[in-house]
């Protein structure tokens, strides 16, 4: 059996309009998960080593776009793939103090135990391993739920339904996930809108994530888990997002924590280049050991740093290598959703 990577879960029950084509998925059985160190790739053939093939595709001028409101500007700059943007951040897109007492109020229900781990599969049989990550809610993940039949996948759209119906806030106010669609629907021009599944039944529209100190990865040589949540070339017409709002931060002020995250700019636009780079990222952006995350660290070259406070808005594409960012000490609270773009005139969709 086949244990998929992290970067790979979440893409085979979205294949149809994701960038996992059909080579992506024979690179993918043929991957055996074989040790890094190894200079054989899929199929057997030889392969140069890692950072001469990510080199010429590392963006120099990447830099993350900073607005005080949503604009639709932006994101055309940042769903294109534009060479430069590599994050949009919206500065309190929920009010601070409001965003820290969601936090602490997700946090409390995290530390009494309601949380579960949001594992991933990982590769060369290893099966799934946990991650710095927790969530909450009345379902886990899809890619969670894939995995584990039509069974599991039918109680996920039980759950989504409970989660919707749990949700909201005092006075009427929607949840700031469900706001954040409302204003994704307004500021798109072809509008914004849940995936549904091929019974017509709506995904979740997102989750609290919640990662407590001390993280497994952190410190100097390490400072987080490098990955990427889907595997494609960067398509100006397809893309796949992740939307994040921070809520709790350990340490509230700028310079008082590292970043909560890292991106690499990492921009490859055609598919001959990608078929040249893609077998030899599936390894060390799936293996959580050191030695891997050390090499793929180096291959990449220095990561962008995004400044994210409580109630700021952070979106970015998940096919470029990132991380979020450990420490030792507190707790950090935010709350995430998958987001795919098809093109300007299309629908976004989320899930999570």
């Amino acid at each position: 059996m086949l244990f998929l990577p992290p970067v790979i879960a979440r893409a085979f029950p979205r294949s149809n309009v994701l960038t996992l084509r059909a080579k992506h998925r024979s690179w993918i059985r043929g991957w055996s998960g074989s040790p890094l160190s190894s200079s054989t790739g899929v199929g057997g053939e030889d392969r140069p080593p890692l950072s001469s093939l990510l080199r010429p595709h590392l963006s120099p001028h990447a830099s993350v776009l900073v607005s005080s409101k949503l604009r639709r500007s932006d994101l055309l700059s940042l769903f294109s793939h534009d060479e430069g943007t590599l994050a949009l951040v919206v500065r309190e897109y929920v009010g601070s103090q409001e965003a820290r007492e969601l936090g602490d109020s997700l946090a409390d229900a995290a530390y009494s135990g309601d949380a579960r781990n949001w594992a991933s599969t990982a590769g060369g049989g290893r099966g799934a391993e946990s991650t710095d990550v927790c969530t909450l809610g009345e379902h886990v993940p899809f890619n969670i739920a894939s995995a584990g039949g039509t069974d599991a996948e039918s109680a996920y759209f039980d759950g989504v339904v409970r989660e919707v119906a749990s949700r909201g806030s005092e006075g009427g106010a929607p949840h700031p996930l469900d706001a954040l669609r409302e204003d994704l629907d307004e500021a798109w021009p072809g509008g914004c809108g849940l995936r549904t599944g091929t019974d017509g039944r709506e995904f979740g529209g997102g989750l609290p994530r919640i990662m407590f100190g001390p993280t497994r990865w952190r410190g100097k040589a390490t400072p987080g888990f490098v990955h990427a949540d889907e595997f494609g070339w960067l398509d100006e017409k397809l893309g796949t997002f992740s939307a994040n709002i921070y809520l709790s931060l350990p340490g509230d002020e700028p310079g008082d924590k590292p970043s909560p995250l890292q991106i690499f700019p990492l921009s490859i636009h055609r598919e001959e280049d990608w078929e040249a780079v893609a077998p030899a990222l599936l390894e060390p952006l799936s293996a959580q050991d050191v030695v891997s995350q050390v090499a793929i660290r180096k291959a990449l070259g220095d990561p962008v740093e995004v400044d994210a406070r409580p109630g700021d808005l952070v979106i970015f594409c998940v096919q470029r290598p990132h991380c979020a960012v450990g420490f030792d000490d507190g707790v950090r609270v935010s709350l995430q959703c998958f987001v795919t773009h098809q093109g300007p005139e299309e629908k976004l969709l989320i899930d999570c």
